[in-house]
């Protein structure tokens, strides 16, 4: 089973809101891929909260760890001209190296921001699992709650961090794979870590993991510390 840690958001299309944002998008590609996905999250107790975690099943990820939050609304954007070509571009082909102006999504709110104590609860619920992808700004302490029941988990560990590096984890995770999400977000890296961590779940290596995925996805800008 993988675990996903991050919240996820509400994408505006054409009136249906449906999961968007970095952990959702992974959870969604990593499920795509046949794994068991859980999420770890939160979401408001709202109707966008609502057509999230109804999507997420619908596509196969379960949410039995996320959280309701009836003090926040769940945040929802509509993306631009600019965000869709880039995400039909992504989808038929090689993702262009373009930046855009637009932001992908809103930030979450503070109170739906994932705590320790969050993270704790939900990992001790979910304690069969063999990847973990921290998809989320996790504070100093939420990532050691995480890499924490990793390494008591024997999991692999994949965090999605600009400013961490392989060689600061924990000496109790085994595994740890260190990726820089592109500024603004990208689908198709979304698609590559979630490929890449069901690749991972399933039993292969993590070195043919990662070219695996990089050769469905045909991202070329990931690295691996």
């Amino acid at each position: 089973m993988i675990v996903v840690v991050g919240s996820p958001v509400a994408r505006d299309a054409d009136g249906r809101l449906a999961p968007s944002g970095l952990a959702a998008e992974v959870a969604l590609a990593a499920a795509a891929a046949g794994a068991t996905v859980q999420l770890v999250g939160k979401v408001g107790d709202d109707d966008a909260g609502d057509a999230i975690l109804v999507a997420l099943a619908a596509a196969g990820v379960r949410h039995a760890a996320t959280l309701r939050d009836p003090s926040n609304a769940t945040p929802a954007w509509t993306p631009t001209t600019a965000d869709a070509g880039a995400e039909a571009g992504a989808a038929e082909g090689p993702l262009a190296d373009e930046e855009t102006d637009e932001e992908p999504g809103p930030g979450l709110p503070p109170g739906l921001a994932l705590e320790a104590a969050d993270v704790d609860l939900a990992l001790r619920y979910l304690a069969d699992f063999r990847v973990i992808v921290l998809a989320a700004d996790l504070d100093p302490a939420t990532v050691r709650v995480a890499l924490g029941a990793a390494g008591y988990a024997g999991a692999h560990a994949v965090r999605l961090d600009p400013a961490a590096a392989a060689a600061d984890q924990p000496t109790e995770v085994a595994e740890v794979t260190v990726l820089a999400p592109p500024p603004g977000g990208s689908p198709a890296f979304a698609a590559f870590v979630g490929r890449y961590a069901a690749g991972l779940d399933a039993g292969t290596a993590p070195d043919p993991a990662f070219r695996s995925a990089l050769a469905a996805t045909d991202w070329q800008r990931a690295s691996s510390d």
